[in-house]
């Protein structure tokens, strides 16, 4: 690799410390001014992604709300505790809920699907919708995950719209954030 020395033959005035303060004064505003539009275009993107959800859930009458939990780990063994936001849940109308024998139910206690229950949920389902709205019904649910999944590339601004250490809930009627632990 060379190396290459700029040099010139004409002699820089010397800067004095008001034209140095003036200098710094004027980037440090602009700078300013720079992650503020950043920071409200990042809100912008955001609610206008959770709203897309929202118009999902109008859109399939079988889905009433969808939630995700966002945070920043307390510990992570030695690694850097970097905020996240997890899983994906949906939430049905109870009119498309069939019941697991097993365990009686697909849901947690306040009535939300796992994404890794969905499959065995659909696939019960089955059983009591006719095939035409399942497949519609699945098509809608990759459309909810598809959202979400550019939720969380959008992290910076989720957390900056609705906090850390929250759950957030979208249903027809808005948006709505609660604590969340997580310990």
């Amino acid at each position: 690799m060379s190396k290459t020395k700029l040099t010139s033959t004409k002699k820089t005035p010397e800067l004095t410390e008001a034209e140095l303060s003036k200098t710094i004064n004027k980037m440090s505003k602009e700078n300013n001014a720079l992650q503020k539009q950043l920071k409200d275009q990042l809100k912008k993107n955001t609610k206008d992604a959770v709203e897309l959800l929202k118009q999902l859930i109008n859109q399939t009458p079988e889905v009433v709300a969808v939630r995700w939990n966002q945070y920043t780990p307390h510990f992570n063994d030695g690694d850097e505790c970097v905020f996240s936001v997890n899983e994906l849940e949906l939430k049905f109308d109870e009119k498309f809920m069939p019941k697991n024998e097993e365990d009686d139910s697909y849901t947690d206690d306040e009535g939300f699907v796992h994404e890794w229950k969905l499959e065995e949920l659909i696939e019960h389902a089955t059983d009591a919708i006719n095939f035409k709205d399942i497949s519609r019904i699945e098509a809608k649910i990759q459309l909810f995950y598809k959202v979400h999944n550019e939720l969380q590339n959008m992290s910076d601004g989720l957390k900056e719209t609705f906090g850390d250490h929250v759950q957030v809930i979208v249903t027809r009627k808005g948006i709505e954030t609660e604590e969340y632990s997580h310990d």
